[in-house]
């Protein structure tokens, strides 16, 4: 079990009573006589002695109303909550789980006009994020002050701005040649870029404390460093030049869906023929290994950015396209996607079974695996809306896995991985 420690307020006030109980470890070991009582639990000292606040007095009157035997009927000041509990607790997949499959207003469901990858990769993620995100349109509210470290979001915002504006000042001077080099001076005004990016971000509150945002920009030298060098390496691999930046994606409807986005580089060869679409990443690639297997490169739904990324490279004769890891966090990897018919026609059902689940009202809340050395779930780390979810989360799903309203969203997973015949 976990220890507790008295807190400081409760130091203080036991320091009046004996000068010697200076810290909260004197005061846990002390033992119980007199004045410091010790109760069963932190429950037990809240159902004990004279009500301190509202919260204790609602406590007691709920336990109270659980000891008579009564019921909480709909009339009820405490009905909602009580319903949400009994709901989330039990085996059905409810409301107030995320199941929207008797909406008055089903037009409500539609997607958007237009939606992006991403967007639908959450949704194949969680159905929860989704809903908060692309149908509440909840936004969080930033405190830049409070942070100490600068946001993984915002540091690869600042790379992806400053190489689109690094490549597109070399490529009005006519560079890179085909197998040019990148030389000192280009890296130096790579990291001039980054620098003034960051006190850029520095001066809005972004870029976390000063002790922090200068070991991040020591960082961020040594990523671009590195990366000019594989920058080199790729081009004289691939015989491709860097030809757009944020290249907008021609808008394609692709099962049920209009999908729109942005690709981040497109590098041709000189004669055109050949394409390469690359998606830059600033984060870890531990999630983008599955992208190679044959059986699941859109890694159950959750990768679908270089699907929809190729129909920017139509007419072209050969089309490649990557994920390209470009900080020593990502070590540099480089995880193709080739596109195909056969693969397209996947793609297209995929998309199609996100779309069946949206219109059809699933929105569970998907925490992913329990990270058991840090805490929290895989997918509730970086997620905007981890705060209103439930704290029994896996348990709940795992109780609803059975419910067929589950299954729209469940489904998604299935045709990904092709484990349902099209």
């Amino acid at each position: 079990m976990r220890e507790y420690y008295p807190s400081h307020v409760m130091v203080e006030a036991a320091r009046r009573k004996d000068e010697e109980l200076t810290t909260a470890s004197k005061l846990r070991q002390r033992p119980a006589a007199g004045w410091l009582r010790r109760g069963p639990s932190p429950l037990g000292l809240q159902l004990a002695g004279p009500i301190v606040d509202v919260s204790e007095l609602r406590l007691r009157d709920a336990v109270s109303l659980r000891r008579s035997g009564r019921e909480v009927e709909a009339d009820h000041q405490r009905w909602l909550p009580v319903a949400m509990l009994r709901a989330r607790r039990s085996s059905r997949f409810s409301e107030w789980d995320g199941n929207l499959s008797t909406l008055a207003e089903p037009s409500w469901l539609e997607l958007q006009a237009a939606v992006s990858p991403t967007s639908l990769e959450h949704y194949a993620v969680c159905g929860f994020r989704y809903l908060c995100r692309s149908l509440l349109r909840l936004n969080t509210v930033e405190e830049p002050e409070e942070r100490e470290l600068m946001d993984p979001a915002a540091r690869g915002s600042l790379i992806h701005e400053v190489l689109e504006a690094f490549f597109k000042d070399r490529q009005r001077a006519g560079r890179p040649a085909l197998d040019e080099s990148w030389t000192e001076d280009d890296l130096a005004f790579l990291i001039g870029l980054a620098e003034r990016q960051l006190e850029e971000s520095k001066r809005r509150g972004l870029a976390g404390l000063d002790i922090y945002s200068e070991h991040e920009m020591r960082t961020m030298r040594a990523d671009l460093a590195a990366f000019l060098e594989a920058d080199t390496a790729f081009r004289r691999r691939t015989g491709v030049v860097p030809a757009d930046f944020e290249a907008a994606v021609p808008q394609v409807t692709i099962g049920g869906a209009v999908l729109r986005g942005f690709v981040d580089r497109i590098d041709k060869s000189p004669d055109g023929k050949i394409v390469w679409v690359i998606d830059y990443k600033t984060g870890s690639a531990k999630q983008f290994k599955d992208v190679t297997k044959e059986d699941d490169p859109f890694v159950g739904g959750t990768k679908l950015q270089l699907p929809t990324y190729v129909q920017a490279a139509q007419g072209a004769e050969e089309v490649h396209a990557a994920y390209w890891f470009i900080t020593h966090k990502g070590e540099f990897s480089f995880v193709e996607y080739e596109p195909t018919p056969e693969r397209q026609q996947h793609f297209e059902r995929t998309v199609g079974a996100i779309v069946d689940g949206v219109r059809g009202g699933a929105f569970p809340a998907v925490p992913g695996k329990e990270d058991e050395f840090y805490g929290g779930f895989d997918n509730c780390t970086y997620c905007d809306f981890d705060r209103i979810c439930s704290r029994r989360r896996d348990d709940e799903l795992l109780e609803k896995l059975g419910d067929p309203d589950l299954a729209r969203w469940a489904r998604v997973a299935k045709v990904a991985r092709q484990q349902e015949a099209p």
